[in-house]
């Protein structure tokens, strides 16, 4: 018989990166949506006024990976407390990331009526509303979604030797294997704030505006999708084609579009390199050959 989950099962996690005191702000439109909230702070030096608000709240449990450890070790840390305090949902949150007013229930509502073994169910970012009362995904982002704990028990931990990018596509991925669905709600639509832009002028003009990483970003990014496109490639076949294509057009953006395009060319090639050769982990630029 299916598991009835109400909000009292449904715990919240959202991780720190060197967080502004604004992320109050975003938090505050789901603690009143969950029981408890873990902040997880990934910051090597944590903002000590934002620590300050947040252990004012009784709701949150905030903890410090006194470091960097990535957002798959942060994700873990949360999975597994709120398993140990006996939640079967987790919530997951970037600090960039707001979610409507009561959008918790009206996803638990969508799950009780579901019949298949849901892993990750999920709102929409940044994309036009879709008429569909749900689709089906390979995976979805990290932010703004339910994960059910049975299925993170079942299917394993978020990969720590991944760091960052493309943690949460290999974990979709990785629950339909075993068996769930990872589901979205288009009518359920989160405020995510883009990251940061560039903007390209031709004659005073601006003509184009898009997405900018640091060039250790475009390393991790171009690193594990490789990887992800190797392992998956018998069983999911179109990744290695959206990864190549994902790549194609971050190299023509260091290539044209950005500064520093010797720095960042020379970390996309490394990430390819590492990917394919299977070297994971936190990147060391001192253990470098």
């Amino acid at each position: 018989m299916k598991e009835k989950i109400n909000k009292e099962k449904v715990a919240g996690a959202v991780v720190l990166y060197n967080s502004p005191l604004e992320t109050i702000d975003n938090i505050s439109t789901y603690i009143d949506q969950v029981e408890k909230l873990y902040v997880v702070d990934n910051s090597v030096k944590p903002n000590a006024k934002l620590v300050e608000t947040l252990k004012s709240y009784s709701k949150i449990h905030y903890h410090s990976l006194n470091g960097n450890d990535g957002i798959a070790t942060a994700l873990n840390w949360a999975a597994n407390q709120a398993i140990s305090d006996n939640f079967s949902v987790l919530l997951t949150m970037d600090d960039d990331t707001q979610i409507p007013v009561g959008c918790i229930q009206q996803m638990l509502d969508f799950w009780s009526q579901y019949p298949a073994n849901i892993g990750i169910l999920s709102g929409i970012h940044h994309i036009k509303p879709d008429t569909a009362p749900f689709r089906k995904l390979l995976y979805t982002l990290t932010s703004g979604n339910l994960l059910s704990l049975s299925a993170y028990s079942a299917t394993g931990p978020f990969r720590d030797d991944f760091f960052i990018d493309h943690v949460d596509h290999e974990y979709g991925i990785r629950l339909n294997q075993n068996g769930y669905v990872v589901i979205e709600l288009p009518n359920i639509r989160f405020n995510h704030r883009l990251g940061t832009t560039d903007t390209l002028k031709v004659g005073g003009r601006i003509i184009s505006t898009y997405g900018s990483h640091s060039p250790l970003r475009l390393y991790y990014f171009a690193r594990n999708g490789v990887y992800m496109a190797r392992q998956y490639f018998s069983s999911q076949p179109m990744l290695s084609w959206m990864v190549a294509e994902e790549l194609a057009k971050r190299c023509v953006k260091a290539m044209f579009l950005q500064s520093d395009t010797k720095v960042r060319m020379r970390m996309l090639l490394v990430g390819v390199k590492d990917g394919w050769v299977g070297r994971l982990g936190k990147y060391n630029s001192s253990k470098r050959n």
